[in-house]
């Protein structure tokens, strides 16, 4: 059985008043022992690496995370057809898409809170992967939103 590590959520509010702060508020939520509960590491480093997506991860870090070691970790993904790096990536613009989306934080603060450097970083790695820039897929997302708004009536 390996060692139990506490993982981090990020939950990002808007203050119920009108100004325009919001909070960063983080809760602990026990990881589950790896691959147990889902069968699966790739799904089980993804939750990890949502949890903390603008944590530095290193392979040697997620693997002490995840109670075992960094070689043992990488065979595990392979078997997956999976790699350390690629998962990093897809999952940080998997949670910046879905900042996107949801608030009105600026491209700039979305790109810190999901792990990139930068905008720019998160700008050129969105374009290169998913083939759109933040914007887009920004007012993408408005659009179906105001859509969905309309259809209600």
């Amino acid at each position: 059985t390996s060692d139990r590590s506490e993982g981090l959520r990020a939950m990002i509010t808007k203050p119920p008043s009108a100004s325009l702060s919001w909070t960063l508020s983080w809760s602990t939520s026990p990881l589950r022992d790896i691959g147990q509960a889902t069968g699966s590491i790739t799904h089980d480093l993804r939750h990890m690496v949502r949890d903390r997506p603008a944590s530095r991860w290193t392979l040697a870090l997620a693997a002490t995370q995840l109670g075992t070691s960094s070689r043992t970790l990488q065979r595990m993904l392979a078997n997956e057809q999976s790699r350390f790096a690629d998962l990093l990536v897809r999952t940080r613009l998997d949670v910046a898409t879905e900042l996107l989306a949801r608030t009105s934080l600026s491209i700039g603060t979305i790109a810190l809170l999901s792990g990139f450097s930068d905008h720019s970083h998160l700008c050129s790695t969105m374009q290169r992967i998913r083939g759109l820039p933040p914007s887009a897929i920004r007012s993408t997302a408005e659009q179906e939103l105001m859509t969905h708004r309309a259809n209600a009536w």
